[in-house]
């Protein structure tokens, strides 16, 4: 039985989204500021000689204050760095490690194989994907998570529960968990994520 999205991973919120949230608080908290020293200046100066003083100090923090305000109105639309964006193919032929900035940092070749092992290497045991260069080394374990490659399809379960392997899509630039137990199919461009360390699917 074909599994949906929806059975297979848990939804998280996008990062993107939550910057985006952040950034809109600030600039509402930066608006309401220059509000209320421009009530301050025109209280401060009730006399007509310091019109020019007064009309000077508006306008700089007035100024100020539309460039913010802007922000709100306007929406911005964020570029995804260059390395983190997979060029499509009609199969999946490799994962990489991307960095903090979206620049690869390792590369595995997946054709010709049939399974492999997420993790890091150990004195008796080696993986097909070692993370153990990663930054985030020390929330991986050996065996992280399970690739399989089965009808011209590879895909990923995690190995422990509960799941800390998610997966941001591709087709919708959705992040989602997988949930415990429930293999899910991977994307030419999908972003994994084992703990915090990225893998992009090519």
């Amino acid at each position: 039985m074909t599994q949906t999205k929806e059975e297979c991973l848990a939804k998280l919120p996008d990062e993107q989204e939550i910057r985006k949230k952040r950034l809109q608080r600030i600039d509402i908290s930066i608006v309401f500021l220059v509000a209320v020293i421009c009530g301050f200046i025109y209280g401060y100066y009730p006399n007509h000689e310091y019109d020019l003083e007064k009309y000077v100090l508006l306008c700089i923090f007035g100024a100020i204050g539309m460039y913010y305000a802007s922000h709100l109105i306007t929406p911005k639309h964020e570029k995804l760095p260059p390395a983190a964006v997979a060029e499509v193919k009609s199969d999946i032929s490799g994962i990489v490690m991307l960095n903090e900035n979206g620049v690869y940092m390792k590369e595995w070749n997946v054709h010709g194989l049939v399974a492999l092992i997420i993790g890091k290497n150990t004195k008796n045991k080696e993986v097909e994907i070692d993370l153990s260069d990663s930054a985030y080394d020390a929330l991986i374990h050996d065996e992280h998570a399970l690739m399989n490659f089965a009808g011209g399809n590879w895909y990923i379960e995690g190995l422990h529960m509960p799941s800390s392997v998610s997966i941001k899509k591709s087709t919708d630039g959705m992040r989602y968990r997988l949930s415990d137990n429930r293999p899910c199919k991977l994307d030419p461009g999908d972003i994994v994520y084992i703990a915090h360390t990225r893998l992009l699917i090519k």
